[in-house]
C-alpha cells in the first residue's frame, strides 16, 4: 500500500498560488488586498504587542485571531500558522509563550512584506 506522507509542518512564507486562487487569479484585486494587509498589519502587531504587554488575554487572543485571517487571504502560511499558535496560546492562558513568538512574529511579517512587495510590485509602503 503506497501512502502519501504530507509534511504539515511546511508552510512557506508565501503562497502565491494558494492567493491569486482566493482571488479567482485576479492579480489586480489581490494586489488591492496585500497592499491594505501591508499597511494595517504592522499596527495589528503592535496592538497584540501592547495587549501581551498587558497581560489582556482576551485581545490578544482575538487579535492573533484576526491576524490568521489576514495572513490566510494574502497566501501568508506561515505568519498564519504563527499567529494560529498565538490564538492557541491565549485560549490556553499562556501568555509567556505569546511574549516568546512576538519576535518570530514580527520576522515572519517581514518576509511576507518582502514577498508581496517583489510579487505585486508595490510601492509606497513603509
Amino acid at each position: 500500500m503506497n501512502k502519501k506522507i504530507i509534511n504539515t509542518d511546511f508552510h512557506p512564507v508565501f503562497a502565491k498560488e494558494a492567493m491569486l486562487n482566493r482571488f479567482m487569479n485576479d492579480a489586480e484585486i489581490a494586489c488591492s488586498v496585500a497592499v491594505v494587509f501591508l499597511t494595517d498589519m504592522p499596527r495589528q502587531i503592535s496592538l497584540l504587542q501592547r495587549a501581551v504587554e498587558t497581560k489582556d488575554l482576551e485581545t490578544a487572543t482575538r487579535l492573533a485571531h484576526s491576524m490568521k485571517g489576514a495572513a490566510m487571504n494574502v497566501g501568508g502560511l506561515g505568519f498564519a500558522k504563527l499567529a494560529a499558535t498565538m490564538e492557541k496560546d491565549g485560549r490556553e492562558k499562556r501568555i509567556t509563550a505569546m511574549e516568546e513568538r512576538l519576535t518570530q512574529m514580527k520576522n515572519d511579517f517581514h518576509d511576507l512584506k518582502k514577498n508581496l512587495i517583489e510579487t505585486f510590485n508595490i510601492k509606497d509602503i513603509p
